[in-house]
């Protein structure tokens, strides 16, 4: 099959729906399909460190299509998407949305329903809860994104909480839940130094005000707290503020490539206090580099807490303090077990090979349904 996959920045290679987004290209490349990305850029060109970039020139399956993108704060105008889209001169078999928020995508679902292309969009934690979907409510474009989600070929749901959600609001259509996944499983060899890790945007939505307050409250003993990643200049002087003096915690900024592998390779636990996920990227690449997981149910793995494979940690300062506490006082033989339920788990559930033959098939299956007899 031939996939055109719309999607946002391209630019923004530390948040989780880039990193998922080619994880579903590289396994749709991995079963003989075809992919074209289209999305946007802030500059004239892609950074050098971008993985687009350097899958378009190693796959022969790959089309990557990065347009220049104009606006402001969150709202992105792509003047040139809807000429690149009546020139291409094949057929695709789906169009996948990535997002109902991107202007790409809608430019996209127009071009897909009027050729009459199987339309899916994927919904990335927008309607986490019904305290997101209150505060989006009050968004101008609101009627139109839920007319798209109302008439597209199916929605695609990283978890089963949004998809109730939006079934509770009326939209009924057909629907798949699959979550983001991880290229392997790996279980660590040996004890790692006693370092909490934290990796992924510095945004409110993380709670990592409350994580810091925790921390200094509860008894940490000889470990480090260690948070990295790029936020706006504001929030970052937040949480400078709230560290203060404290020598057990760092922010170490923006890494990636190398350096975040070795980051986590260094890490005994990871810590994700969000208010709202659909499913974190960030965490599932913590858990395949032998990292033990903390986390809050806005995250969307209540399978790990189920197979005792993560910790479950409240959103309150109080509780996320009792949760450190009790993690960092675990013994090498209770990390063990947790670490060989979360190989397991991800082997089970959350490979990318797995998950995408599930999504080839539920797309294989609606193109037949809507093949005359």
């Amino acid at each position: 099959m031939n996939f055109l996959i719309v999607a946002g920045s391209l630019d923004k290679i530390e948040s989780g729906p880039y990193w998922s987004v080619y994880g579903l290209i590289k396994g749709f490349i991995e079963e003989g399909h075809t992919v074209t990305l289209i999305g946007s850029k802030a500059t004239k060109r892609l950074k050098t460190e971008n993985i687009y970039g350097k899958l378009d020139n190693s796959e022969k399956k790959f089309r990557l299509i990065a347009l220049r993108n104009y606006g402001l704060k969150n709202f992105e105008f792509i003047p040139d998407i809807f000429l690149h889209l009546v020139r291409f001169h094949h057929e695709f078999d789906a169009i996948i949305i990535q997002g109902p928020w991107i202007s790409s995508g809608w430019i996209s679902f127009l071009y897909g329903k009027i050729k009459g292309i199987c339309t899916i969009i994927t919904i990335r934690g927008e309607f986490a809860n019904y305290d997101s979907v209150r505060a989006l409510r009050k968004r101008l474009f609101l009627p139109w994104v839920f007319y798209m989600l109302r008439n597209a070929t199916m929605l695609h749901f990283l978890n089963n909480r949004e998809r109730r959600i939006l079934r509770f609001l009326g939209i009924k259509n057909a629907s798949l839940v699959i979550p983001n996944g991880v290229s392997n499983t790996i279980i660590r060899l040996k004890p790692r130094p006693k370092i909490v890790a934290y990796i992924g945007r510095l945004t409110e939505g993380k709670n990592l005000l409350n994580l810091i307050k925790a921390w200094k409250i509860a008894r940490t003993s000889d470990y480090f707290l260690k948070i990295a990643g790029t936020g706006s200049s504001k929030y970052v002087m937040s949480l400078r503020n709230e560290i203060g003096t404290d020598q057990s915690i760092e922010l170490v900024g923006r890494i990636d490539g190398e350096d975040k592998t070795n980051f986590l390779n260094e890490a005994d636990w990871f810590v994700l206090p969000s208010l709202r996920e659909g499913i974190p990227m960030a965490a599932l690449e913590a858990l395949s580099n032998g990292v033990i997981g903390m986390f809050s149910a806005e995250c969307n793995l209540n399978d790990f807490f189920q197979r005792n494979a993560a910790l479950l940690m409240p959103l309150d300062v109080d509780g996320i303090a009792k949760t450190l506490e009790k993690a960092l006082m675990f013994r090498e033989e209770e990390k063990k077990i947790l670490l060989e339920n979360t190989n397991n788990l991800l082997r089970e559930e959350y490979l990318w090979s797995s998950l995408v033959k599930s999504f080839i098939l539920e797309i294989e299956n609606i193109k037949k349904a809507k093949q005359p007899l």
